[in-house]
């Protein structure tokens, strides 16, 4: 395979090209100019949001995560004192009926653990979107 006086063989590297001549850079950017670059891109403004959206979304299911076992663990300790206030109080002939104690126990139980069940079902549900 011959060349021509002016053939480079093809192992050779090309010329080295200016950045400039590839993409289109801006000298002397300003933040405005930048901003209208980021943001006048609606498909990238979209993503950025969705992104920032995700950051907060977990955030939040750590947060809401914590204060669900912190409640929980508070509200089984409760349960035990409650148990053994009425096991003392009974010594004395005092204390809440049988059935009052289970529909106290039992209201409160269901409306405390309700609310972290619609708490956990928003925050840890699928994400039909």
């Amino acid at each position: 395979m011959a060349l021509g006086p002016t053939e480079k063989p093809p192992w050779q590297t090309p010329e080295p090209v200016a950045a400039k001549e590839i993409i289109n850079i801006d000298p002397n950017p300003t933040p405005e100019r930048e901003a209208d670059k980021d943001f006048s891109d609606l498909d990238r403004s979209r993503r950025k949001l969705s992104n920032k959206q995700y950051e907060q979304n977990i955030r939040e299911r750590k947060r809401y995560g914590l204060y669900a076992y912190r409640i929980t663990r508070t509200w089984v300790g409760a349960l035990i004192f409650f148990v053994f206030a009425q096991m003392f109080l009974k010594l004395f002939n005092a204390g809440l009926a049988p059935e009052e104690f289970i529909t106290l126990v039992t209201t409160t139980t269901a409306s405390v653990f309700g609310f972290w069940w619609l708490v956990g079902k928003y925050l840890f549900g699928s994400d039909n979107n």
